[in-house]
């Protein structure tokens, strides 16, 4: 997943400024039904294409992330270990096409800073009952 324009110059002020750094209790995974969102999209775009939140059973998905970070000498990259989200429809479908991460978030409300996204190939449904996944492992070279 890529990372949001705005995170990367978040990463920089918590380094190198001082600014203060995310809350690590307020991660959460999110799905949006849009195509259109970039890199560089606002993040009220992101919340206003967001699903919403109690239809058809979705919710964002809270992550913690745990164990400590490592690095990969054959990559050149510092990583989180991998985790894995599912969202499962109850009584309907969800259908999306982006996945993002929001730091500072909270488990409803447009708030917190967009961290990462992905766009996937084509629409994603998932009936009632069929379990939609994500794996992923935050990663930086």
């Amino acid at each position: 997943m890529p990372f949001h324009s705005s995170w990367s110059q978040r990463q920089i002020s918590v380094m190198m400024l001082g600014a203060v750094a995310p809350n690590p209790t307020k991660y959460f995974f999110c799905l949006a039904d849009s195509s259109t969102l970039t890199e560089t999209s606002t993040a009220a775009a992101f919340f206003a294409a967001e699903l919403p939140i109690g239809i058809n059973g979705y919710s964002r998905k809270y992550v913690a992330f745990t164990g400590p970070s490592i690095y990969d000498n054959a990559t050149k990259t510092a990583m989180i270990p991998l985790q894995t989200i599912t969202w499962t429809p109850v009584g309907g479908s969800l259908q999306f096409q982006t996945v993002f991460l929001v730091a500072d978030g909270a488990a409803t409300g447009a708030v917190g800073s967009i961290v990462m996204l992905n766009i996937e190939p084509q629409v994603t449904l998932r009936l009632a009952g069929q379990p939609y996944q994500v794996e992923y492992s935050v990663s930086q070279k």
